[in-house]
């Protein structure tokens, strides 16, 4: 958090319900995450139903603890695809869950739970699944007992630490940008609806699939400059050599930074995708030097709001 924003929060009233929201809850809010636990005094169990209503999150409660009540706020349908995976329900079985019905998983979770924190013995390691974790974490933090990861920052992270640290920036980012939001007044089903319009799918290079993108009109890639002002070569190069396959007749957007030189890469990169016959829209990248500053975000803003009307 920005010491910007820290200030906001310290002079905003902590049992606002929507503030809790988006401190504890924002890369679900964003779509980025399928959910997280939201912790509030016991008190306002009412006020968070009533604040989530039609905002197309749900709040299950899952617990009371003491005086506070615990929800697990979510997207159900992010939460069921992600536990309906070959992989994750093999997981499930192994602690006793039927996986055949989404309410039935949830509920037993919520046992579980519930079990745990008023013995506090037994933790349901599974609750990483509910929360959206990468299962190679929730398996490696089973493994290890919590300790020997990579990174910890949002779960701990035991597989992939450059996607996990991308991530957890984002989640930053938009934590940061909601505080201010609800600050000057917007409501969570507001917040909701600006994050969900035209809402783009992000997916790191080492996840993207080509044949997605075979079927896509238009779409953006983004790529900072490494070494000697050329694109990065373990993954990004390999990748946009098999777009030069197929571009031809696309709509690209192109966005990244680059730390030295005079932006030469995307000179470059503008024309491999042009000779390969795709558009690249506006004739040119999106590009700053170093971290983006308020006008290179409204440029890829702008960019991504020019994508979404193809």
């Amino acid at each position: 958090m920005c010491e910007e924003v820290f200030e906001m929060v310290c002079s905003m009233d902590r049992r606002k319900v929507e503030l809790q929201l988006v401190l504890q809850c924002a890369p679900t809010i964003a779509g980025l995450k399928t959910s997280n636990l939201l912790i509030v005094p016991r008190d306002l169990e009412d006020k968070v139903r009533f604040v989530l209503r039609r905002s197309g999150l749900l709040g299950y409660r899952l617990v009371y603890d003491k005086k506070r009540v615990i929800f697990l706020v979510f997207n159900r349908d992010k939460l069921v695809n992600y536990l309906s995976s070959k992989e994750v329900r093999e997981f499930l079985v192994g602690y006793g869950y039927r996986t055949d019905a989404f309410g039935y998983c949830l509920r037993f979770f919520q046992e579980r739970y519930d079990s745990f924190v008023h013995n506090r013995k037994d933790f349901p390691h599974e609750m990483g699944v509910f929360l959206g974790y990468p299962l190679h974490d929730v398996k490696g933090f089973i493994e290890n007992g919590g300790d020997n990861f990579e990174l910890s920052g949002y779960w701990k992270v035991y597989s992939d630490e450059r996607h996990a640290q991308e991530l957890f920036e984002r989640f930053d980012i938009v934590k940061d940008d909601m505080v201010r939001m609800i600050s000057r007044g917007d409501s969570i089903n507001s917040i909701v609806s600006y994050y969900q319009a035209d809402e783009a799918n992000v997916v790191f290079v080492s996840d993207a699939s080509i044949d997605e993108l075979k079927s896509a009109k238009a779409f953006a890639l983004g790529c900072p400059a490494m070494g000697a002002e050329v694109l990065e070569e373990g993954e990004m190069e390999p990748f946009v050599t098999d777009l030069e396959g197929f571009v031809s007749g696309k709509t690209i957007g192109l966005f990244g930074s680059y730390g030295w030189g005079d932006g030469q890469w995307m000179r470059d990169w503008v024309d491999r995708m042009t000779a390969a016959g795709a558009t690249v829209l506006n004739g040119e990248g999106v590009i700053c030097q170093d971290a983006p500053d308020g006008a290179a975000e409204a440029e890829c803003k702008a960019l991504g709001k020019a994508l979404a009307a193809i």
